[in-house]
């Protein structure tokens, strides 16, 4: 037992500092619009004709269908707590697994996640983990996902920052270019082979798919909104 304790120490103390961080209050940041869609989505007799929520929301569609059957069990408030321990869970997770590569000790994970905790940034006032939201768990993949790349498996590493860029593609798009550019930086200590880089393209690419629909469906639904706009001008025009 004192084995299993030691060897999760990071993950189990970053899980409750997380846990304490946050107290379960009822609503966290992005939350109310958030969260009720993915009700929707699991019960569509749930506020049936509510406009908002049959809006287009295909760009979080691996987050709704990751939730879902914790929204289908549960009502929404308990979904949500639960959801939440879910997410810290697999952000603490992430966390241990990076510091278990780069052997740091337990007490510099704290250190920052504490330190991220109170400044989560300098200046665009942005964070990794709190609410139950979309870039909690593209942030957990990406921590993951470095974790692959620092042990060289870069199929794995793939997988990953392509399910990141599917939670959140701003978020993981970022990050997979990053870390795209830190291997060629880098790469004359590993190299990868062309047809290697060929085969986690394309690995990538279909992690990454929902994030690709959602960019080509926002695309053909502003293209349609121009058009509206101008035939509604011509109208206009017409008329005066």
């Amino acid at each position: 037992m004192l084995r299993i304790l030691r060897r999760y120490s990071c993950f189990l103390l970053v899980f409750l500092m997380l846990c304490a961080k946050f107290r379960f209050r009822l609503i966290l940041r992005n939350e109310s619009d958030i969260l009720p869609f993915i009700k929707h989505y699991a019960d569509s007799s749930w506020i049936r004709n509510d406009w908002y929520l049959n809006q287009n929301s295909i760009y979080r569609a691996s987050f709704d269908f990751l939730l879902q059957p914790l929204f289908v069990l549960f009502s929404l408030p308990t979904a949500t707590l639960l959801g939440r321990l879910f997410s810290y869970a697999v952000f603490a997770f992430g966390i241990d697994r990076l510091c278990s590569v780069l052997r740091l000790r337990t007490r510099f994970a704290l250190f920052f996640v504490l330190f991220h905790l109170s400044y989560p940034t300098l200046g665009a006032g942005e964070w990794m983990v709190g609410g139950l939201e979309t870039k909690v768990f593209s942030y957990s993949c990406i921590l993951l996902g470095l974790t692959e790349a620092l042990r060289g498996k870069f199929r794995t590493t793939s997988v990953l920052m392509g399910l990141a860029t599917a939670f959140h593609v701003l978020v993981g798009g970022y990050a997979s270019a990053a870390l795209l550019l830190a291997y060629f930086i880098t790469r004359k200590s590993r190299s990868l082979r062309i047809k290697e880089f060929i085969i986690c393209s394309v690995i990538f690419s279909v992690a990454s798919l929902p994030a690709g629909l959602a960019v080509f469906s926002f695309s053909f639904e502003r293209k349609q909104s121009e058009q509206h706009a101008d035939i509604l001008n011509l109208c206009r025009i017409s008329q005066s």
